[in-house]
This record gives structure tokens, sequence and C-alpha cells, in this order.
């Protein structure tokens, strides 16, 4: 059951991580290429730094999740092998 959850996670981490690199390049590339028109590449920076900050949320609410979900079925355990 957790291998599946893992699986999904990896492949939201990498996916969110390609997704903020694009970005930042595509950023980089902007600034790079048209330095009269800056106010692009801060729009895509900014536009990298929000989905880098989603990315965080998409790791950490499953991580949160899943650390939970292990805490009670520990004591649930530890409940049943006492009794």
């Amino acid at each position: 059951m957790f291998l599946g959850k893992a699986d999904v996670m990896a492949k939201r981490v990498s996916l969110a991580v390609l997704v903020f690199f694009a970005a930042a390049l595509v950023g980089i590339a902007w600034l790079a290429n048209d330095w009269s028109a800056p106010l692009w590449g801060v729009v895509l920076f900014a536009g990298a730094i929000v989905l880098w900050v989603s990315a965080a949320f998409v790791v950490l609410a499953p991580l949160g999740a899943v650390k939970a979900l292990s805490a009670v079925r520990a004591r649930f355990r530890s409940t049943t092998k006492a009794s």
C-alpha cells in the first residue's frame, strides 16, 4: 500500500521539479535575450517561485498524511498486541 503512495509522490516531485526548472530556465532565457522587457522575466521567475511552493505542498501534504497514518497503525498494533 505504501509503495504505491511512494511511487505517486516520487512522480509528483519529479514533475514539480521539472516544471520549476523549466520555468526558471524560460525566465532566465527571456531576461538574457531581451533586457528591454524585464517585467516578463520577473513574472516568469515569480511563477517559478509559485510552482516551487506548490511543489512543496504537494510533497509535504502526502508525507504528513503517511506519517500520521503510520503513527495510527503503530498505535493500533501496540494496543492489539497487548490484548
